[in-house]
């Protein structure tokens, strides 16, 4: 299974900017409940899991679908929270978000998001299913599929982020590529223990 991460920072620079980030969680949690599906053919699968620090550094985990005032007013409340939204969508891509802040890293006025998509890897074994390689054809395949609903999901929270806070959104990014098995390694089954040797040039 190989995992890509869009890993991001958004700030706003207004008025009341802790409170508009948590209206535009609420918002961007709501639309993805409802309308997503049509829209960027995603939908959220369980519960929004949410862990909330409070100043005194006691934490408390909770399991929403909605997210009402009570629930805005527990996260304009607390020190720092963690909020995991899981997404599903037919295909070979499982894609999850994942949402923090902390008040003495965000400083009230922005907040960290990555946007988790896990793919297969699509290992081809051959002699009698012993030794196996990376399928590069389908593996670049499934890599388009997810950087697509990674795009999708990014573009969707960047829409309802920037009605709130308008064009003074900032944002810095970082992809990373976490792959289990690369297009230069062997995999051996060995009763049933899968083993991955490196070539070395």
């Amino acid at each position: 299974m190989g995992v890509i991460i869009k890993r991001c920072l958004y700030g706003a620079a207004v008025k009341d900017a802790k409170q508009q980030i948590i209206a535009s969680i609420v918002r961007f949690n709501e639309i993805l409940r409802t309308g997503a599906k049509t829209s960027i053919n995603i939908e959220v699968k369980g519960k929004t899991k949410i862990v909330l620090i409070a100043a005194s550094g006691a934490s408390r985990r909770k399991e929403v679908i909605k997210m009402d005032e009570t629930v805005f007013k527990e996260l304009m409340e607390a020190k720092s929270f963690e909020i995991e939204i899981n997404l599903g969508r037919k295909g070979p891509t499982v894609p999850r978000i994942m949402i923090w802040y902390d008040e003495e890293i965000h400083r009230g006025n922005s907040l960290g998001i990555e946007f988790i998509i896990n793919f297969s890897e699509s290992v081809s074994f051959t002699f009698m299913s012993l030794i196996g390689r990376v399928n590069e054809v389908r593996g670049a395949v499934f890599r388009s599929i997810s950087d697509s609903v990674a795009n999708r999901v990014q573009g969707l929270w960047e829409d309802v982020f920037r009605m709130y806070v308008g064009g003074s959104m900032t944002k810095s990014e970082e992809v990373l590529n976490l792959r289990k098995y690369e297009v230069d390694s062997v995999i051996l089954n060995v009763f049933g223990n899968i083993l991955k040797i490196r070539e070395k040039y």
